[in-house]
């Protein structure tokens, strides 16, 4: 059995416009069905869903079941307005606004909190990551909020720094951390946070043409080092492929993941303990204060 730690339902791993049309009339139900199907087929059986505004995790949430799959989900992310986020989520102005979306997942049985700190990596130029990044005292702020709920907080978060105020500011997983440097592993290592680095967005865009190799080459390089590096420090280092991103399909991106962080590890016993350890984490820290999985 397999667990996918981060992953979109909602998109395709092809186009993104043709893939958010697919649900403009409502959730597809038949491609959210082909797509569990597929991780069944790859016996992936847990699976922590990244969220949308279309509540298609929310759907496959509740048809899991069928398909021997536990489900977790926050239903949709938060961003601050302005900042990145739209495509997986809603934005936020005031810290009253994020409470009443966080009570929001609660009522429809969400099971985590998802922040975006930061935006994107922008492929076709190395070191630079889109739109602005939030404080360490907002992302407090937000946190307290999640857990005063009862949730996790699962943070979109790239850059040095960035890894570093989303860790000083309480969140429990930080997802892809793209540009760190050794201060910023290590202080990810001693804090226990969960880091899901999402390595076949990067890896597997080399498969394509879509942005210039060269500069592809070099931030997944220098992250999948990042990855070893942490590894060795003891980092909670957990396996999320960020499936449906742009060349990385459901089921064989989970894999394509397993492959990567297992070569980091460098052997088998390390890379089954950090699987172990990264599993148990996240179940008891995002099923949330519903205490179901779907």
């Amino acid at each position: 059995m397999y667990a996918e730690l981060h992953e979109h339902v909602i998109m395709d791993a092809v186009n993104y416009r043709k893939a958010m049309d697919r649900h403009k009339d409502g959730v597809d139900k038949e491609y959210v069905r082909s797509v569990l199907k597929t991780y069944k087929d790859h016996d992936i059986t847990f699976i922590r869903d990244g969220g949308d505004f279309a509540g298609v995790g929310e759907y496959a949430k509740t048809i899991a079941p069928e398909y021997g799959i536990e489900y977790i989900t926050p239903i949709f992310a938060l961003h601050h307005k302005g900042y990145y986020g739209s495509v997986v989520g809603f934005p936020y102005s005031t810290f009253r606004e994020f409470e009443d979306y966080v009570k929001q997942i609660k009522r429809r049985g969400g099971n985590f909190v998802k922040i975006m700190t930061t935006g994107l990596l922008d492929f076709g130029v190395y070191g630079v990551i889109t739109e602005g990044a939030l404080t360490v005292s907002e992302i407090k702020e937000l946190v307290n909020i999640a857990h005063g709920e009862g949730f996790a907080v699962m943070s979109h978060t790239n850059g040095a720094q960035n890894v570093k105020n989303a860790v000083e500011g309480g969140v429990d997983s930080v997802e892809h951390g793209s540009y760190m440097d050794d201060d910023a592993i290590s202080y990810l290592a001693q804090s226990g946070t969960l880091w899901v680095p999402t390595i076949a967005t990067q890896i597997n865009l080399l498969r394509t043409e879509r942005y210039p190799h060269d500069v592809v080459k070099k931030i997944s390089d220098e992250d999948f080092g990042n990855i070893v590096k942490a590894i060795k420090l003891g980092t909670n280092v957990g396996v999320g492929s960020d499936a449906g991103a742009y060349a990385v399909p459901h089921g064989s991106g989970t894999m394509d993941e397993y492959g990567y962080i297992r070569e980091a590890a460098g052997d088998e016993e390390t890379f089954s303990k950090l699987l172990d350890r990264s599993i148990k984490y996240v179940r008891e820290k995002f099923i949330g204060p519903n205490s179901t999985v779907s």
